[in-house]
């Protein structure tokens, strides 16, 4: 008969579900039949406000709260704002030194176990599964390819005026600036425009007093920092707290915010030079010299740890280690 140690170990052994499609694996077959959607060409969930479409309902409720104009999550450490839930919980980590995450290859470490992913994907992969045929870039994460991709496709033109974009959902928001109608009319004033998102900043930076169809008070434990309104109504004070916020929009897309910085960071991304070049490779941003660097580092880390035994080369410290107990464990 099994002893209670043998029964607990029949119990806790795993059966593995495998993708014939890719390396993915999961002790769930219910995993696997999720994972399975995401080969499907089929994407039946279709933003309304944008080109963007999705094999799941799920990712689709979360893609339209980035349609939102408001921001009702918000961190108690720093001025961050989201509506998903789940972003502001990782978001968070980022204000502790809990790094539970560790890479078993090297002494990387993190507090977000999809960034360990990626590390691993990037770092440690012994083959690179998305290879580029018009150079010679790879990697193993899917959201570096595409976005390398980008490099090598031709400039989407407006036929109206000089504007040119890689992306076609810009280019469809860019057309809607040249419609002779505006679909989106302002109820105070002849204002109108093309762009739902920007009508909602014009009624409350140019007609907030009419926004609001309740009194003002000073009476509530809920007072605004920047003048005299309180109130006891969550709903009421957050709404209230829009008038003091200045929108600022970009002249060449939908794009909108509160903050001046932001705005300068996001015109970058329409200069047709790229400023900051990579020198290993055809990457270019206009970002930042930071973005360059980290571009560098991800994707051609200097493998200055060199062994001793052979021609073998790493980035770090760790991966030489990793080599030696590997290849040269008796020497």
């Amino acid at each position: 008969p099994q002893t209670v140690k043998e029964e607990d170990d029949v119990h806790l052994t795993s059966i593995d579900f495998k993708c014939d499609l890719c390396n993915y694996v999961t002790n769930l077959k219910e995993n696997l039949d999720k994972h399975l959607i995401t080969h499907s060409t089929s994407k039946p969930f279709k933003c309304e406000h944008c080109d963007y479409s999705t094999e799941r309902k799920g990712n689709l409720k979360l893609h339209l709260l980035r349609h939102k104009t408001t921001k009702d999550l918000t961190c108690d450490q720093c001025n961050y704002a989201t509506n998903v839930k789940q972003l502001l919980k990782q978001h968070k980590l980022i204000h502790s030194d809990y790094k539970p995450f560790k890479c078993g290859q090297c002494d990387y470490s993190t507090n977000r176990k999809n960034h360990l992913n990626l590390h691993q994907l990037a770092k440690h992969a012994t083959s690179t599964e998305f290879k580029c045929s018009p150079c010679n870039f790879a990697t193993n994460v899917k959201p570096y390819f595409k976005k390398h991709l980008l490099m090598h496709s031709t400039n989407l033109n407006c036929d109206k005026c000089s504007y040119t974009t890689k992306r076609k959902s810009n280019l469809m928001k860019h057309l809607l600036s040249h419609k002779s109608t505006k679909d989106f009319q302002c109820d105070h004033c002849d204002f109108a425009t093309n762009v739902k998102s920007r009508l909602v900043p014009h009624i409350k930076s140019g007609h907030s007093s009419k926004v609001h169809n309740y009194e003002a008070t000073t009476k509530g434990h809920l007072k605004c920092s920047q003048c005299n309104f309180a109130t006891n109504a969550e709903p009421y004070f957050k709404q209230h707290l829009l008038i003091h916020n200045t929108y600022l929009m970009c002249d060449q897309c939908s794009y909108t915010t509160n903050r001046q910085s932001s705005l300068r960071g996001h015109l970058l991304t329409h200069k047709s030079t790229k400023d900051f070049k990579c020198d290993k490779c055809d990457y270019a941003t206009n970002i930042s010299r930071y973005r360059l660097a980290k571009h560098s580092e991800s994707m051609h880390p200097l493998k200055d740890f060199k062994c001793d035994h052979c021609n073998y080369a790493g980035s770090t410290k760790g991966h030489l280690k990793v080599h030696t107990l590997q290849h040269h464990a008796g020497v």
